[in-house]
């Protein structure tokens, strides 16, 4: 991961125009204050993360954990209406803000 935050930072063409302040530039895109990390789904390390996340949690995800940062689908999950799975998880919070 740090070597595409290094990427990305010399890569400009997705945030250049965004970022105003220069002093704060690396702590910005670091942590992505803007949203720019959907043109960055295809390199192929952050594609690796995000399967080594997924497969981390494949077993489920700690129910303290899902009712701080899923809330509305803490409840499904103990209704039995969705699955303590990452990916359960992702499609109901994308379906939740559409």
């Amino acid at each position: 991961m740090i070597q595409d935050g290094i990427r990305i930072l010399k890569d400009g063409k997705y945030w250049k125009n965004y970022y105003k302040n220069t002093e704060n530039i690396e702590f910005d895109i670091w942590y992505n204050l803007l949203d720019r990390v959907r043109y960055y789904w295809e390199y192929k390390t952050v594609k690796e993360a995000l399967i080594n996340l997924l497969n981390d949690f494949s077993k489920g995800i700690d129910m303290k954990f899902v009712y701080q940062y899923f809330y509305d689908s803490y409840f499904l999950i103990r209704e039995g209406k969705i699955k303590n799975d990452p990916m359960d998880l992702i499609r109901n919070e994308i379906k939740r803000v559409l």
